[in-house]
């Protein structure tokens, strides 16, 4: 009987314990001693406690034992945080304030952290705004040097912020990134200083390297440089962005100022893609020169602001003969090899600010700008001189190709540029009828003058 009145106390004190430890010591004396007596109670009622008085008084002495083993964890929980309390009190306060100040800091710095790299990853929303509006700008490139210098000051407070171009892997200066025409000196050389370390090792620099002889090479220019990375693209080297100082209130951590590496050079890149796209919808890709779409919109724009200054414009027409023949024999290379050999040399004999485009698979139309019949006759003759001797390297001696020439300026009435292409094709047409090389048509007098 005392071993069945045992294990019925087992379930009575686990309950008890249990409430126990959400109650002060107290309200668990009460509740321990409430149930005792209503167990001891119903046990009486039941006949459960006859002639077991030995047996009764061990079951409650273990019940009771067990009720204040339950309750023990909870109050002693209770009084080892007091005691741990009062002791921080007594000897620790300094501590749980230097605690509470690391705490503060260190959220303060993830917060910094947080803001760091959402304006980070803001700048690839806002270039994608940007690049939609200056797209088809002829040169967007100075633009962009501003949006990169904006970008990192926000991100990162830099200043002395410098972007440069390389517009290719043979160059040996950078070209700056300036919304001003640049000066002289703001073309350092490619292989100096910590920018050509940059360049050509593809390893960037940080303020806090302990490389020595890396650090060396801030210091052999006037420039101050904290930090300093190279952009990319196919493993070649097309841009270096440097900045002189970071603001030392904002927290730049090193993957922070990788991440803006990695953004700059994606929005760099993308930039690179939009103008080689656009390129490729303007320049011929056998002739290298302009579109005739391309050329009728930039030289008609540009003849505008001629005319507004009362400067003279002429359009030289050179008309490549054979052309067709070595097509019709299968030899397409050879034929575009001509044309390209062509455009170099008209290229090069011709000024920035005039233009050329390739018209109906075998005619050159050029743009001079502010120059007279007479001169673009001389101009002219010099060209179709140098493009006739070249086509006589090429080719057997039966596939020979020929240019002819026809010219027509603008005079005194500006005529458009629809009407001097116009005269020209014919001026042209009219030549070989002629047999002549070269035939030039002046509105002035109305006269021509032939070669």
């Amino acid at each position: 009987m005392g071993i069945q009145l045992l294990i019925t106390w087992l379930p009575l004190a686990m309950v008890v314990g249990l409430g126990a430890r959400f109650l002060g010591r107290g309200a668990s004396r009460g509740l321990g001693g409430l149930i005792v007596a209503c167990w001891v109670l119903l046990s009486m009622l039941s006949g459960a406690m006859d002639l077991q008085g030995p047996a009764i008084g061990v079951a409650m002495a273990a019940g009771a034992l067990a009720l204040i083993l339950f309750a023990v964890p909870r109050n002693a929980s209770k009084d080892g945080r007091n005691s741990i309390s009062t002791l921080n009190r007594q000897s620790g306060l300094s501590s749980a304030s230097h605690a509470k100040r690391d705490l503060v800091a260190s959220i303060s710095a993830d917060k910094n952290a947080e803001s760091s790299v959402d304006s980070i990853v803001k700048v690839a929303g806002e270039f994608d705004q940007w690049l939609s509006t200056h797209r088809e700008l002829a040169d967007p490139w100075p633009d962009f040097g501003e949006f990169v210098r904006v970008a990192v000051h926000r991100c990162f407070g830099a200043t002395q912020i410098k972007a440069y171009r390389l517009l290719s892997k043979d160059d040996s200066t950078f070209l700056p990134l300036h919304e001003t025409a640049p000066k002289e000196f703001d073309f350092p050389p490619l292989r100096s200083g910590i920018r050509g370390h940059v360049a050509t090792s593809g390893s960037n620099f940080y303020g806090d390297d302990q490389n020595d002889s890396v650090r060396e090479l801030t210091g052999t220019s006037d420039e101050s440089c904290a930090w300093c990375f190279g952009i990319r693209m196919h493993g070649a080297p097309i841009g270096v962005i440097q900045v002189g100082q970071l603001d030392d209130t904002v927290r730049a951590e090193r993957h922070h100022l990788q991440m803006m590496e990695c953004v700059i050079s994606l929005c760099w890149m993308a930039l690179t893609e939009a103008c080689r796209s656009r390129l490729a919808s303007t320049i011929d890709s056998v002739a290298g020169v302009l579109t005739s779409e391309a050329f009728l919109s930039v030289a008609g724009s540009d003849m505008s602001e001629l005319y507004a200054k009362s400067e003279p414009v002429s359009i030289a027409s050179f008309n490549v003969e054979g052309l067709r023949r070595l097509t019709d024999q299968g030899k397409w290379e050879r034929a575009k090899d001509a044309i390209r050999r062509a455009s170099e040399i008209i290229r090069d004999r011709t000024r920035e600010d005039d233009h050329a485009g390739f018209f109906d698979g075998s005619r050159f139309i050029v743009m001079l700008a502010r120059v007279d019949c007479e001169l673009a006759t001389l101009i002219s003759q010099k060209i179709q001189r140098y493009i006739a001797d070249m086509f006589k390297t090429i080719g057997e001696p039966n596939e020979q190709l020929g240019i002819r020439c026809g010219l027509a300026s603008s005079g005194e009435d500006q005529a458009s540029l629809h009407v001097l292409i116009s005269q020209a094709s014919a001026v042209a047409a009219e030549a070989r009828r002629q047999g002549r090389d070269l035939m030039a048509f002046a509105d002035v007098a109305d006269e021509v003058v032939s070669q």
